[in-house]
């Protein structure tokens, strides 16, 4: 599995899909104008059980790169752009772990011997235009990844699929197992990874506008083309304008871009510190300041999780159980305190996770959220350090200085800890520098974990009852010497989505949630900037649809 660079979009990523959700809050958007076009912006007037009102511009500030790699040529993980992926679908798309169709309207996987056979139907998939996606556009796509001067984390993973030496060595693009049986897509793979079906993700181009790459100059050069808005997307927006730091996308004439509620997306990226999102936000907050224009604020709750995660080969089980147990509702009134809002997460994950985890000594674990008491003579973890717990000394914990959230909540993590007893210092690390070390195992025995993202929130413990998704284990992956949890892991990896063997993998799972490698702590509050000209319906928000999938709300009745 690649070490990737897992964080590297998460400001992006995270405000899209949060503000997108809330921009479609209803089950259905409020209808066009009668004169054809949109209504006008809300106001105070418009009650907010009327739905959204279609239109408006949604501004975003970020520190993450925005416009500079559409192709993800850059990157080492299988992660579709947030930003991007609103101009250009894959086949198939993750929701919360589970594989499911986007441009395919049905994705079915059967077995052919040593081979697998993905079917997708295309039916009524079309681009920017009206042109509709056939197999020639998707053989053309898959071609341009799984080419020799594609440099991108899709072509390794998408290696699967039959012909794919063939083509890298002769160019032959006809070797690619990519048919065309009737309104379907036919691919052919072999012993295709978990990770196969996730590079089908990869965004699909119509073929005419996509020549067969004759070196990295002809693939810089498409992505270029990209940029300047020449090559039509399927998704519901096309680009205005894409530069340095700057990304605007406009409705797009498709399906989705009809049934979408905004007509028009800007996201910038600005210097760190001068964003009104993420740890900025929080300061502006904290200092009693609002930035220019009519802006309020929102208390839904933000779609992250901060953990305390260890390294369960360097750590003490002793002190990992002694980190189940810790007061997480202290912990929220102290980070209360310091002028951050925060919950605790002591019963996050699937009932009993960590109320009535088996110990591996033996035995049940107590209550997450009840400390251990001095009974019968067994000592206390409660309002222990490391030290008095595992006898491992002081504790550095690791961080993402450049996680905006992670670093606004870390320091006053760690002295909340300090307060309730534990010997701890806070170690923050450039984003790259601190994936590397989460990856390798090396130094800190602790890291506080940030998990964001619809399809990365709770994912490692999901494994529990749900399909498996071995790419978003990250630490628990890369940091288990337990045979029986390799193995099973290992069986899983290879298998295809849906046909993993629960019999084998629960045991494993259970292994893993009791050596408690992450203990959720706090849930930061969002902070939500709605600015005029956004405007949203918040009293549904308890029935949107999936954030990910906000601009399909109209036209799938939700």
């Amino acid at each position: 599995m690649s070490a990737g660079r897992p964080g590297r979009r998460i400001s992006a990523g995270v405000l899209i899909a949060l503000a997108a959700a809330f921009l479609s809050g209803c089950p259905r958007p409020a209808p066009p104008a009668p004169d054809g076009g949109t209504r006008p912006p809300a106001s105070a007037s418009h009650p907010a059980d009327d739905g959204p009102v279609r239109g408006g511009t949604l501004k975003i500030a970020t520190e993450a790169p925005v416009a500079g790699d559409p192709l993800g040529l850059e990157e080492a993980i299988v992660r579709p752009d947030p930003s991007w992926s609103l101009v250009y679908r894959g086949l198939v798309r993750l929701d919360g772990g589970r594989l499911v169709g986007d441009l395919a309207r049905d994705v079915r996987i059967e077995r052919a011997g040593e081979a697998v056979v993905v079917r997708l139907r295309l039916d009524g998939a079309r681009f920017d235009g009206g042109a509709p996606v056939t197999a020639a556009d998707v053989r053309r796509s898959l071609s341009l990844y799984l080419s020799p001067f594609y440099t991108g984390a899709f072509r390794d993973h998408l290696s699967a699929l039959e012909g794919s030496s063939a083509y890298r060595s002769r160019g032959d693009e006809a070797a690619l197992a990519v048919a065309e049986e009737g309104d379907a897509v036919v691919l052919r793979a072999r012993t295709p990874t978990a990770l196969f079906f996730r590079a089908l993700q990869a965004p699909i181009f119509p073929a005419a506008a996509l020549p067969v790459p004759d070196g990295r100059a002809a693939v810089r050069a498409f992505a270029e083309r990209i940029r300047a808005g020449e090559v039509p997307g399927t998704g519901p927006y096309r680009v205005a304008e894409a530069g340095p730091g700057r990304l605007v996308l406009v409705r797009a004439e498709t399906p989705e871009g009809r049934a979408a509620l905004l007509d028009r997306v800007e996201i910038a990226t600005v210097e760190p510190g001068g964003t009104p999102e993420g740890a900025d936000v929080l300061i502006r907050l904290r200092a009693g300041e609002r930035p220019e224009g009519r802006w309020s604020e929102d208390r839904a709750p933000l779609p992250y999780v901060l953990f305390l995660a260890f390294d369960v080969r360097r750590t003490a089980r002793e002190l990992r159980q002694a980190a189940a147990h810790l007061d997480r509702t202290a912990l929220a009134e102290a980070l209360q305190a310091a002028g951050f809002r925060a919950r605790p997460e002591a019963a996050y994950g699937p009932p009993g996770l960590w109320t009535e985890a088996a110990d591996p000594g033996g035995g049940t674990a107590r209550s997450a959220d009840r400390p251990v008491r001095e009974t019968g003579g067994e000592k206390s973890n409660a309002g222990k350090g490391p030290a008095d717990a595992g006898g491992s000394g002081a504790l550095s914990l690791a961080y993402d200085r450049d996680h905006p959230f992670g670093a606004a909540l870390a320091p006053a993590i760690v002295s909340a800890l300090q307060a309730s007893g534990w010997s701890i210092a806070g170690e923050g690390l450039p984003r790259e520098a601190f994936y590397a070390k989460v990856m390798a195992g090396e130094g800190s025995p602790a890291f506080l974990w940030p998990l964001a993202d619809p399809d990365v929130v709770g994912e490692w413990w999901r494994l529990l009852g749900t399909p498996h998704d071995v790419d978003r284990l990250g630490l628990n992956v890369m940091h288990f010497s337990d045979p029986v949890v390799d193995r099973a892991l290992s069986a899983a990896y290879r298998a295809i989505p849906g046909t993993e063997d629960g019999a084998v993998l629960r045991p494993a799972f259970e292994r893993i949630a009791a050596a408690a490698p992450l203990v959720p702590l706090v849930r930061p509050e969002a902070v939500v900037w709605v600015r005029e000209g956004v405007h949203v319906g918040l009293p549904a928000l308890g029935r949107r649809p999936p954030v990910e999938r906000w601009w399909k709300a109209e036209k799938e009745g939700r």
